[in-house]
């Protein structure tokens, strides 16, 4: 062998510096433009070269230049820095090519997640009136209940026939009121004994027309906000699925859309929360959030001017992750919820909008946010 090509031979990588290489371009598997086959020939090439100290490559315009120039050496390092620049180029195009075709020959993404689906349940507050009696196990209701489309921002059920709430005048009033709010809508009550209610959107209560008995007993699913009157020898108990709430005259929120998301938020006062999947019952304190997790609760202080803020008529997101933000979109403009990133899920944000603005207005603000990208769809809210 002799100098020239020796030196060739030196001015090659090692072998573990071509696994280096290889192992850079194809560190993913999805489909992109073939570089192990541009690899193979430009690697080829230089083998070729390096072993047959020639100084011209058959059929390779990326060396045509290189015949009849210096010595052999200078020749293969000159190739070795096309082939680094074509190296470094693939890899620069494998990171901006286009997701789809990233994704072709089933390497796919993790599929898209949809947190909330969009329903069909009309667009009216409703109130459902029933004959019938209330007690503490359950109401029991006769079939001629009557549903009624409220129209009133406030029921007021202090006055006896509640404007809504009872039949013609001069009939009896119903025993049992259900009150039900599509997504879009909330609405604001007073039951019978001066409490007043914020009921959220996509929620429903049922109470008696008049409260009678030991306790003051309410029936939640979703969220509602309550300014309860106070009353030491009749306790007020608002029953979820999850979650039951006892007090005697506070403020306080609670959640029970999903038992994933029921919560106790007191703002004022005190109350004693229990669970059937919890054993001992807690009492919290203004400015703590009692969460069922599992088979016990986890309590955080939390700041309450967000719960007081949506019975004012706004969004107010102190520190909330996206996924909060926008399954409260969601439920608020009855739209799906699709995030093509899950890790953008748990982006947290400060974020504040009237409830009164379009859906087009609250996504246009929150884009305009740091790493904020949202679509918005005839059906659906997509987070990129």
């Amino acid at each position: 062998m002799n100098d020239k090509s020796l030196n060739n031979m030196q001015a090659m990588p090692t072998k573990a510096e071509e696994r280096d290489l290889r192992s850079a371009l194809l560190r993913s598997k999805a489909g992109v433009p073939d570089v192990d086959q541009a690899w193979e020939a430009l690697w080829s090439i230089a083998e070729v070269q390096g072993s047959t100290g020639s100084s011209s490559v058959q059929g390779s315009n990326v060396l045509a230049d290189v015949q009849g120039s210096k010595e052999q050496g200078s020749t293969v390092r000159k190739l070795l820095a096309t082939v680094a620049a074509v190296a470094a180029c693939a890899l620069l195009l494998f990171w901006l090519w286009p997701s789809d075709v990233k994704e072709q020959e089933g390497q796919s993404k993790e599929s898209a997640i949809t947190l909330l689906a969009q329903t069909d349940d009309g667009d009216d507050v409703t109130m459902h009136v029933e004959q019938g009696e209330w007690n503490e196990t359950g109401s029991k209701k006769q079939e001629q209940g009557e549903r009624r489309v409220v129209t009133d921002s406030h029921v007021d059920f202090q006055a006896g026939a509640a404007g809504q709430g009872a039949g013609k005048k001069g009939q009896e009033m119903a025993s049992v009121v259900l009150m039900t709010t599509p997504r879009g809508k909330d609405c604001h009550l007073t039951l019978s004994d001066g409490t007043r209610v914020w009921l959220n959107a996509d929620s429903k209560l049922e109470f008696p027309e008049q409260f009678r008995g030991a306790r003051r007993t309410v029936r939640l699913s979703g969220e509602a906000y309550f300014e309860v009157a106070k009353d030491s020898r009749h306790p007020f108990v608002v029953e979820t699925e999850y979650l039951t709430t006892t007090v005697l005259g506070t403020s306080f929120n609670v959640r029970a859309y999903t038992v994933s998301d029921a919560s106790v938020t007191l703002v004022e006062g005190r109350v004693q929360v229990a669970s059937p999947s919890v054993r001992k019952p807690v009492v919290l304190k203004p400015g703590q959030r009692l969460d069922v997790v599992g088979s016990r609760f986890s309590m955080n202080t939390v700041n309450t001017y967000a719960y007081t803020q949506r019975k004012e008529g706004f969004f107010y997101f102190p520190d909330d992750t996206m996924r909060q933000i926008m399954v409260e979109l969601g439920r608020w403009y009855n739209k799906a919820v699709v995030f093509e990133d899950a890790s953008h899920m748990n982006l947290r944000l400060h974020f504040v909008a009237e409830r009164t603005q379009s859906l087009a207005e609250i996504v246009n603000s929150l884009s305009e946010m740091d790493g904020v990208n949202i679509e918005l769809g005839s059906n659906e809210i997509v987070v990129k």
